[in-house]
């Protein structure tokens, strides 16, 4: 049986014991939080020493930046092919497998190359679309001592609990540092009402299950109108799509005609002509299909009334000559 710390009730217990047996871990491993911004934040200041750096091969999201700026470490904003040797030991690398903006993901394989240069560091990694993506660098806290995994309770279809989650920690960085290490965290862990909430909906997994391939099923759909409309798009082990469009002003103007489920990647310079497209099981989907057809069917309207311009030009230089 595991023991329950005298901070915890049963409810948290639970809920990390079954955490525990759903990702194969030490249920000393599992640590539940309230929020994820002030996890990140005691993570960082537990593990940084003087001369870590934050190395963020991710967007930074708002959590992110300001958990750093309490913890007093520098985020060095860094994109993966311009991730270079010059990394110190002891630095921290941020990154989200997969990425949240763009869908795109680490393999096992680079997980591991990035560990080898931190071997004195964290590599800090946020799954939150783990259960879309199922690729996790959870199995490697069994043989590298230097890595978090932060996962989330997330309602695919309903509000999203993004601050409430957990993280799967290797027991030797819980037992390598100092002995208020891992009680810090225990004792910040999340409440008991939210505990039971979320102990509730992580048993609901065959509603889960049926509700990802209802997503997955629909990004297909859409995915094969997209490109029938004559767009470039890309799927994603995510709940939205990518859409390739001429411009980042194009793209920043048809969020601006769709709200609900498009965003520009305006926090990437190299990929602001692309868009975000969320997909919701709801009408807002049709929507979304409407907004690109127009903006598709206005790109050839514009191409028709440059080429007959410029057959008129044509032919005026021909009736001059002669």
């Amino acid at each position: 049986m595991n023991r329950i710390l005298p901070t915890q009730t049963t409810e948290q217990a639970g809920l990390r014991n079954a955490v525990a047996l759903k990702d194969a871990v030490e249920f000393e491993s599992v640590i539940l939080f309230e929020d994820s911004s002030l996890f990140i934040e005691e993570l960082l200041k537990q593990y940084s020493v003087s001369n870590s750096r934050l190395l963020a091969l991710s967007p930074c999201r708002a959590e992110i930046v300001m958990a750093a700026d309490r913890a007093d470490i520098d985020i060095v904003q860094l994109l993966a092919e311009d991730f270079t040797d010059k990394v110190s030991e002891t630095d921290i690398i941020f990154l989200e497998n997969p990425n949240r903006s763009n869908g795109s993901n680490f393999s096992l394989t680079e997980l591991k190359s990035l560990l080898a240069r931190i071997p004195d560091g964290l590599l800090l990694i946020d799954e939150y679309y783990f259960d879309f993506l199922r690729i996790s660098a959870a199995p490697l806290l069994k043989e590298l001592n230097n890595i978090v995994v932060l996962r989330y309770f997330n309602d695919w279809l309903g509000a999203s609990t993004k601050d409430r989650g957990y993280a799967l920690v290797s027991s030797f960085i819980l037992k390598s540092k100092s002995k208020n290490f891992s009680s810090q965290f225990y004792n910040s862990s999340m409440s008991r009402i939210s505990a039971r909430i979320c102990y509730e909906q992580f048993g609901r997994s065959r509603q889960r299950n049926n509700q990802l391939r209802e997503i997955q099923t629909r990004c297909l759909q859409l995915a094969r109108e997209i490109t029938d409309i004559g767009l470039m798009c890309r799927l994603t082990a995510a709940d939205f799509l990518i859409v390739a469009v001429d411009s980042a002003e194009i793209a920043a103007e048809l969020q601006k005609q769709n709200q609900l489920n498009l965003e520009t990647i305006h926090n990437q310079n190299r990929l602001t002509n692309l868009l975000r497209c969320r997909v919701t099981l709801t009408e807002a989907d049709d929507e979304l299909i409407e907004t690109l057809r127009r903006a598709a069917n206005t790109k050839k309207k514009i191409s028709k009334a440059k080429i007959r311009t410029d057959q008129k030009i044509k032919d005026s230089k021909a009736v001059h000559v002669t």
